[in-house]
């Protein structure tokens, strides 16, 4: 991830009202926003937690420690306490959260923290911070798609033979969804699959990337980790997750020649094999280091004869159809 993705995700997460902290998966302390760090006293953390937290060992309490125990055996995904500052006569509200990966394990906890206003709103506490937990999971997740979004830009600016291929892509996947499950079908997810199906080759060189020559078989191999480096970057929203697929999957091959997990037929998402045929048909009418490109008629040709083999019939079918159509307009 670039530095201004991170810092543009940080300057977010910080501009939260509410008290964001994140605990390994040993309990130490990983991250604090802003307004964590404003409320590092021991008289306010003891008041809002009961729980005494510790920031200068960078280690949680026993205390802590049984409220995570208890959240890990006792199949809950949050628990929700509330405290008062018997001095000021201030109320917190907290939410303990597990963090858990694609396979269910717990990898870290979120604790988040918000003062409530008066004591007469103890009794709703826990129905009003599954409402704050999901306000604030829309908030990051959309902030995290337009992070992805800008890294998508910024990584094709670094390459100028692949400018604009993700946007190009985008909208030819999205013209063949279109042409096939008709305007009325939300095609959002066709859309940011496209744009963002190759964000994962901000983890291979740009050496590699911009190669003049051959590349080697180790060079191949870095950059076939691409769709699955995308993949784990959008994994931790949970609503792209459809996208995500398609990311990993859009190389896969029809006929189980492609990578990385060599589907085949329709065990290929189907956003993938969407993106299979765009992503092709503009890569070959473009200029790489290491080739020329051809014309559109013979990439047209070249996608019609390896329907049924390299990609799906019926979206090969929709794709000629489409270009048909241009081509007469």
């Amino acid at each position: 991830m670039t530095r201004h993705v991170a810092a543009l995700i940080r300057h977010a997460v910080d501009q939260l009202p509410e008290s964001l902290v994140i605990l390994d998966v040993h309990g130490n302390v990983a991250f604090l926003n802003q307004k964590a760090t404003e409320m590092d006293s021991a008289a306010t953390m003891n008041a809002r937690t009961h729980l005494n937290l510790g920031f200068a060992s960078n280690r949680w309490t026993s205390d802590v420690k049984s409220v995570l125990d208890h959240l890990r055996t006792s199949n809950r995904s949050s628990l929700t306490t509330t405290a008062r500052d018997s001095k000021s006569g201030r109320i917190f509200r907290n939410t303990f959260s597990l963090l858990q990966d694609a396979s269910g394990c717990h990898i870290g906890t979120v604790i988040l923290t918000k003062e409530i206003a008066a004591p007469r709103y103890v009794g709703f506490a826990a129905g009003d911070c599954r409402a704050d937990l999901e306000t604030l999971s829309r908030r990051l997740g959309g902030l995290l798609v337009e992070c992805l979004e800008t890294l998508s830009d910024v990584l094709e600016s670094r390459e100028p033979y692949t400018l604009g291929h993700s946007l190009r892509v985008r909208d030819l996947a999205v013209a063949m969804a279109r042409e096939r499950w008709g305007a009325s079908m939300d095609l959002a997810a066709v859309s940011l699959a496209g744009q963002l199906h190759d964000i994962g080759k901000v983890a291979v060189s740009p050496d590699i990337l911009t190669k003049p020559g051959r590349l080697t078989d180790e060079e191949w191999s870095i950059i076939r980790t691409h769709p699955v480096v995308g993949e784990s970057i959008m994994q931790p929203v949970a609503r792209l997750g459809e996208i995500a697929k398609a990311v990993r999957h859009h190389h896969e091959r029809f006929d189980g020649s492609g990578y990385p997990d060599h589907l085949a037929g329709n065990a290929i998402p189907a956003l993938a094999r969407i993106l299979a045929i765009a992503d092709s048909y503009d890569s070959m009418t473009s200029v790489r280091p290491y080739r020329e490109a051809i014309s559109p008629s013979e990439a047209i040709n070249e996608i019609q004869a390896n329907a049924g083999v390299l990609y799906d019939p019926d979206w090969v079918r929709v794709f000629l159809k489409l270009m048909r159509r241009n081509k007469s307009e």
